[in-house]
């Protein structure tokens, strides 16, 4: 197995309390952007049912697109081009989901590289300047060579990504001399979200390649050696290696470490002379809240326990959810149902009790689940026919009404089992495809 696995050691996190305005999933534009000829022709988006793109909005606005779920507007045939009109945001039902309340809500959008703005049409990426568009946050140093080895692609540029309530952070995996020598040069970067300003927090980081945050400090997953480093800055210190085994996952209660290595769990505090000790012998997905850590134990029941002292009980019976995450007083789980192979968003009480079905997400495979907020974000992959590839999907919904889960980033893996970096805040999605980190605000198209 990769060890760009690590990507995903933030996979469970406990959400801030602020509130997140829901995406206007109602704006198209018929007319938008220069030339191109109108084609007939229904533009099909991947894993979704091939209706025409642009008939999903819940109303309509001064620049056209009809209200409700229609589908009767022309999408020109260069749709998503350089220079040509944003292919329109959309509302269709998943193609293979037995549940008619599966629906997927589409984004305007263009080609990879290139962004859809407010006038609907795409323009190549700039770096971001606290505008309403994709954009670009930080273009990382990156090894071509590398990147084209099939044994070391994921040795280069960016890898991992946590957030705070405040700022981005991210791993860069450093360079190599002109022989090919690795210079452990890794470092540890951030973004302010309020003020756009990017500092490197730590340098000097020995190939890293996992990513989590406590309120104080950053616990890095390296290939030999775990690390961690103070938010605000400082140099890299080792974490004995018996508690830095490949890591799964990683959460946080305020300031206190929880991870999930090949040694069971271990947990950290965040004085300076702290030791990290294993708290329990074994455990998978983690959640915590200010109480109690959660999290699923090898035969599949949700377990819970008291973040100071472990005391374990059984939450919930065998149910072997692929993510877990908690949100007020429930806990919130994907789960990938056989043998219609579609995922669907559980909830369990946090007192225990039986997991309740939501509502189906798409027939897909769940990898990872975040909750900010009152939104969640789910990370799908899904396998086009059309393409014979796998298809990487992020999507994110509210916990406040039915709307259905907006479709914000939609990847084709360039290598089997590349695994892209992401994390949700409140504002936007901020993803990376290795190159570069892109931000995808919350509130546009």
């Amino acid at each position: 197995m990769k060890l760009r696995k690590w990507n995903f050691w933030v996979v469970l996190a406990v959400g801030c309390n602020g509130k997140l305005s829901m995406i206007d999933e109602a704006r198209t534009d018929a007319t938008g952007g220069a030339g191109g000829a109108r084609s007939e022709v229904p533009i099909r988006i991947a894993g979704v049912a091939g209706i025409e793109a642009g008939g999903g909005g819940r109303g309509s606005d001064a620049e056209g697109g009809g209200a409700g779920d229609s589908a009767g507007m022309a999408v020109p045939i260069d749709a998503g081009q350089l220079g040509q009109p944003c292919i329109p945001s959309g509302r269709a039902p998943e193609l293979e989901a037995d549940s008619a309340n599966a629906m997927l809500q589409t984004i305007g959008r263009c080609n990879d590289g290139l962004s859809c703005t407010a006038s609907r049409n795409c323009v190549m990426e700039t770096d971001c300047q606290r505008n309403d568009d994709l954009c670009v946050v930080q273009r990382a140093q990156f090894d071509e060579d590398v990147y084209n080895d099939p044994n070391n692609y994921w040795r280069t540029g960016i890898t991992a990504l946590a957030a705070s309530e405040s700022h981005v952070y991210w791993l860069e995996y450093g360079t190599r001399d002109a022989l090919g020598q690795y210079l452990h040069d890794g470092a540890l970067m951030s973004y302010g979200i309020a003020d756009g300003t990017t500092t490197v927090v730590a340098t000097g980081v020995d190939a890293p390649m996992g990513l989590g945050v406590t309120t104080t400090h950053a616990y890095i997953a390296g290939e030999a050696q775990m690390f961690r480093v103070p938010l605000s800055g400082g140099t890299p210190e080792p974490i004995p290696r018996q508690a830095g085994g490949f890591t799964l996952s990683f959460t946080s209660a305020g300031d206190q470490a929880f991870w999930n290595s090949g040694t069971g769990v271990w947990t950290m505090s965040s004085i300076s002379d702290a030791v990290a000790t294993q708290f329990l012998s074994a455990g998978l997905a983690l959640a915590a809240d200010a109480t109690d850590l959660y999290y699923v134990a090898e035969d599949f029941r949700i377990m819970r326990t008291p973040i100071f002292s472990a005391a374990p009980e059984v939450v919930s019976g065998a149910v072997a959810p692929s993510a877990i995450a908690l949100h007020g007083d429930s806990l919130y789980a994907l789960d990938y149902t056989l043998p219609d192979g579609e995922t669907f968003l559980l909830r369990l009480a946090k007192s225990g009790g039986e997991l309740e079905r939501l509502r189906p997400l798409a027939p897909a495979t769940p990898k990872k689940l975040q909750v900010v907020g009152d939104r969640y974000f789910a990370e799908l992959s899904y396998y086009n026919l059309d393409i014979d590839r796998e298809e990487v999907w992020i999507a994110t919904a509210s916990f406040r009404d039915d709307a259905p889960p907006v479709r914000l980033v939609a990847r084709v893996p360039p290598r089997p089992l590349f695994e892209f970096a992401w994390v949700g805040t409140e504002e936007a999605l901020y993803f990376a495809d290795a190159r570069t980190l892109h931000r995808q605000p919350l509130s546009s198209h």
